[in-house]
C-alpha cells in the first residue's frame, strides 16, 4: 500500500508496511491440518455403497475422501424409502463418504522449563468410508491410517506450517460397533505451538 503525503516536498510517496500476523491457536490448526490432509489423500481411492443394491459405478469406485472441519455437511432430507444393501438400511446421507473430519478434541497451556507459554492439543482425524464390500472396511481403514501417518513424520522438523509442532506418538481406534452404514477410524495427533511474547516475531527461535 502507498500513501501520497501531500504535506511533503513534491508529494514524495512514502512506502507504509503492513505486516498482519496470523494468531496461532486451535482454529487456525484445523484449517492448516484440514489443507494438509487434502494434500496427503488425493491419491487415495474408495469405494462408495450407494442407496441401491446395484453393483457400483466406475465412478463409485474410484471416490475421493473430502477433508471437513468439525463436522460431517448436514444430511439433506430425503421422502424416498431406503432401500436394502445386504440386508441392512444405508442411511441417506451414506453419498457423503469417504470423508474426513479434523476436529479438536481437548487441549492445554502451560510454561516449559524456559519459561516460555506454549498451548498444546490434540486434534482427531476421523476417517469414514462406506466401502460396498464389508470385508474392505477394516483393511482400508488400516492402509489410510498407514498411508496418513507416513504424511505426518515426513513433515519436515515434524512441523506444520512453521508453527505446529507434531509432538511424539500418533494412536488411533477403530470403532467396534456395528459397521453399518459406514465403518471409522479415529488418528489422535497431538500438537505444540509457542505463545510468542508481544513484540517477537522470530518464531523459529522458539523450536
Amino acid at each position: 500500500m502507498k500513501i501520497i503525503d501531500h504535506d511533503m516536498p513534491d508529494s514524495k510517496e512514502r512506502e507504509v508496511k503492513r505486516v498482519i500476523t496470523v494468531e496461532m491457536n486451535e482454529l487456525h490448526l484445523v484449517e492448516q491440518l484440514q489443507i494438509f490432509l487434502t494434500d496427503a489423500v488425493k491419491d487415495m481411492r474408495f469405494t462408495k455403497a450407494r442407496n441401491t443394491a446395484d453393483e457400483p459405478s466406475e465412478e463409485d469406485k474410484s471416490a475421493l475422501p473430502v477433508v471437513y472441519k468439525y463436522y460431517l455437511p448436514k444430511p439433506l432430507p430425503s421422502k424416498n424409502p431406503q432401500p436394502l444393501i445386504n440386508g441392512r438400511v444405508i442411511t441417506p446421507d451414506a453419498g457423503v463418504y469417504p470423508a474426513i473430519v479434523v476436529r479438536p478434541s481437548t487441549g492445554s497451556s502451560a510454561d516449559d522449563e524456559n519459561s516460555t507459554s506454549y498451548s498444546e492439543s490434540k486434534i482427531d482425524i476421523v476417517l469414514w468410508v462406506s466401502e460396498h464390500n464389508d470385508e474392505d472396511r477394516y483393511s482400508f481403514l488400516i492402509l489410510a491410517k498407514n498411508i496418513i501417518f507416513q504424511k505426518l513424520r515426513g513433515l519436515p522438523g515434524r512441523i506444520l506450517t512453521m508453527a505446529y509442532r507434531l509432538q511424539p506418538g500418533l494412536d488411533w481406534q477403530l470403532f467396534d460397533d456395528e459397521q453399518y452404514p459406514v465403518s471409522g477410524i479415529v488418528i489422535t495427533t497431538n500438537w505444540r505451538w509457542f505463545i510468542a511474547n508481544s513484540g517477537s516475531s522470530n518464531f523459529e527461535n522458539l523450536f
